[in-house]
């Protein structure tokens, strides 16, 4: 089998020399792939002292780095936070605090471009931790009893009960999903609620999903005497 000869380079090694000085580095010579052709690239040395093959298009632009010192930099940077955890989720909570109107914006922009690929995600993370969510939902399911208070009477049982079934029709009849959402939270960090039919509504299940665990206090004004 004849190897083919590698054609002359259209890139004259003057202009080599000079496109890597005028960024900062040393051209070392030519590279040629395992057929015995030119490659696209060359070889360069950096200011770090790596070597490097880089396309001319991307040394004249500058567009290119240390792969040896970016793994370095990441591994630092992995190290650093592993070190300070505590202190930079301190820094992020009080951040996205005093900046949530923003926060909340980035992240619905977010979810609407990535749609898919995140209810991809969601949906592969619960397969990979099914016994997770499952022991998760125990607990719910555990908490809510323990939440439900014994004074309840039969028709607030029922009401209870209507308001689920109210939702999954709600839910079936629009075609949009909904969820029962209980008003003040029963794992809410300030305050938390009961299993009452009072602390229940039905709302939009994207809304309930956003809202978490979290209270919106002014909501109480529309609650009526069970909250004053």
């Amino acid at each position: 089998m004849e190897i083919k000869k590698p054609r002359k380079s259209k890139y004259p090694i003057e202009k080599r020399i000079s496109d890597a000085a005028s960024v900062g580095v040393e051209y070392v010579g030519e590279v040629f792939m395992e057929n015995g052709l030119r490659s696209q690239k060359y070889l360069y040395r950096l200011q770090c002292g790596h070597l490097k093959e880089i396309k001319p298009c991307h040394l004249r632009d500058n567009r290119f780095v240390c792969t040896e010192c970016r793994l370095s930099r990441e591994e630092y940077l992995k190290e650093y936070r592993k070190n300070h955890k505590e202190e930079i989720d301190k820094k992020n909570k009080e951040w996205n605090l005093a900046n949530s109107d923003y926060v909340k914006q980035r992240r619905k922009e977010h979810y609407i471009r990535n749609k898919a690929r995140l209810r991809a995600m969601g949906k592969q993370h619960y397969l990979d931790n099914k016994s997770t969510y499952l022991a998760y939902s125990k607990y719910r399911k555990a908490l809510i009893k323990n939440r439900a208070p014994r004074w309840l009477s039969k028709e607030q049982l029922d009401n209870i009960s209507n308001i689920y079934k109210e939702c999954k029709f709600i839910s079936d009849s629009t075609g949009i999903p909904h969820h029962v959402d209980h008003i003040v939270p029963l794992m809410g960090e300030a305050v938390s609620g009961l299993h009452v039919p009072w602390n229940l509504r039905i709302i939009p299940a994207q809304e309930n999903l956003s809202k978490s665990n979290s209270f919106d206090e002014s909501i109480l004004e529309e609650l009526g005497e069970y909250y004053e």
